[in-house]
């Protein structure tokens, strides 16, 4: 712009070029990316066109006044910011990408050692080989977004990336149907449990529906606490979900001290499938059914021995049920885990426990223990010819076990209904259908709302139970 006498018909228009002038400077302050080349630029550029507009003859008017001076002071401060702005966003674009790819290393870490784990597993017979793809494919899920991470870290580290780039890259994902993070489905209990079973078969396809990745992580100990716990203090963001069995009501009475509710803590998702337990025997003690195992009990108080896998688990409360509504007296012997308590009934050690039914199945059949009934309202297709034991004569002692998917507490609702819809999905297919059947589970379903009612219901029953025994868990 030449320098020239500012003529009148110049101040009329003056005023488009300090409004934009004023609006870049806004520009400038609100954005979070580049404006342009430089503002100071774009400054120029509009007052190029500005003055054409207040040429007089062939002279260029010098557009000066304080109007203009104040609206060139605040773009260039603006200008200043702005680029400070920048910097700072591309440190952050930097931090956040370089978090992506460390979680995104974690999850494939996770991942290989699911594989492995699964391997481990079908070599042991407790999964079929299907599972093996399964793992897989959540395997190369994890390489994949492992990848993608460290395109966005490469992106961001280049000293012009585009911030507006870096950021849609590099934020974190709202808690929505939009979220791409991994999803960790905790099992609190050791691999090759019916939870276990469920997670190993719901977590692929749920990997597949939600296009993110799903690593099993079992994190065994305290009952369930341990696992369970690490759900209750999780984000409610859908990025960590428990799998858990009915185990998680009995805690409430048997731990009272709990800083957490394992109940009001938790945000019930779905109802998955239900178990049955087995009363079984050794065949050394000559019982053919559950009431001749309770006669030799009235008539030796105390002298038989019944196994589980610890205080408070589904197998050791629902022969403290038995006792209870039958009056007999039968010793506890509580083990560290269920493979122990197996090991010793199978060696004689102890007389009867129960038993989940995909577990005393094969052990049934193979003749290595004698099923005595069955902890139900039903008989089962597995066994059509084993009574129950209200049908055996022993009273009404239902003890069948349900299994669910909780998040923590306070995951928005539209959340909690997209993972009970897309689950109740993956439930209705023939794989889970063929993978729960073999193992003695029927799937099923529920609502949020249903199962939470569910939960309510058992919890209460059972700490009935626990308070008239008096059972602790110390």
């Amino acid at each position: 712009v030449t320098r020239a006498p500012l003529v009148p018909a110049a101040s009329a228009r003056m005023a488009p070029l300090v409004r934009s002038l004023q609006f870049s400077a806004r520009v400038a302050t609100l954005s979070r990316v580049d404006v342009g080349s430089t503002l100071t630029g774009r400054v120029l550029q509009v007052a190029v066109a500005a003055g054409a507009m207040v040429k007089s003859g062939d002279v260029l008017v010098r557009l000066e006044s304080d109007e203009l001076r104040a609206a060139l002071a605040q773009a260039r401060a603006s200008e200043t910011q702005a680029a400070a702005r920048l910097a700072g966003l591309r440190s952050t674009g930097r931090s956040a990408a370089q978090a992506g790819v460390a979680q995104a290393a974690s999850v494939l870490v996770a991942a290989q050692a699911d594989l492995q784990r699964t391997q481990e597993l079908i070599a042991q017979g407790f999964v079929s080989e299907a599972r093996l793809d399964e793992a897989r494919r959540s395997l190369a899920v994890a390489q994949a977004q492992l990848d993608g991470a460290a395109a966005q870290r490469a992106a961001v580290a280049e000293p012009g990336a585009d911030v507006a780039q870096a950021q849609a890259q590099t934020a974190a994902p709202p808690p929505t149907q939009g979220a791409t993070g991994p999803i960790r489905l905790i099992v609190p209990f050791t691999p090759g449990t019916g939870i276990d079973l469920i997670a190993r078969t719901v977590g692929p396809k749920l990997s597949e529906r939600l296009g993110r990745p799903v690593v099993v992580d079992n994190r065994p100990g305290a009952s369930g606490n341990t696992g369970t716990e690490a759900v209750v203090r999780a984000a409610p963001d859908g990025s960590t979900l428990l799998v858990s069995v009915n185990t998680l009501v009995m805690n409430r009475s048997l731990y009272p001290t709990l800083s957490w509710d394992p109940v009001r803590d938790l945000t019930p998702i779905t109802l998955t499938s239900w178990g049955q337990l087995l009363l079984v025997a050794h065949p050394k003690t000559g019982w053919r059914t559950a009431r001749e195992l309770l006669e030799a009990a009235r008539k030796q108080p105390g002298r038989l021995n019944y196994a589980s896998p610890g205080v408070g688990p589904p197998h050791h409360l629902s022969m403290e049920l038995l006792k209870n509504t039958t009056g007999t007296f039968i010793t506890h012997i509580p083990y560290r885990g269920t493979g122990p308590a197996v090991t010793d009934l199978l060696g004689g050690q102890v007389e009867t426990m129960f038993l989940p039914i995909h577990v005393a199945l094969p052990h049934v059949k193979a003749g290595k223990l004698l099923a005595l009934g069955i902890g139900s309202d039903k008989r089962h297709p597995l066994l059509p010819d084993l009574p129950t034991l209200a049908e055996a004569g022993v009273g009404q002692v239902n003890v069948d076990m349900w299994y669910g998917i909780f998040a923590p507490k306070g995951t928005p609702p539209a959340l909690v209904a997209q993972l009970n819809r897309e689950i109740q999905q993956i439930l209705a297919g023939e794989d889970a259908k063929r993978a729960f059947s073999t193992q003695g589970m029927d799937p099923a379903t529920s609502t949020p709302e249903a199962f939470g009612q569910l939960v309510e219901r058992d919890a209460t029953r059972w700490a009935q139970l626990i308070k008239a025994r008096q059972i602790t868990a110390d």
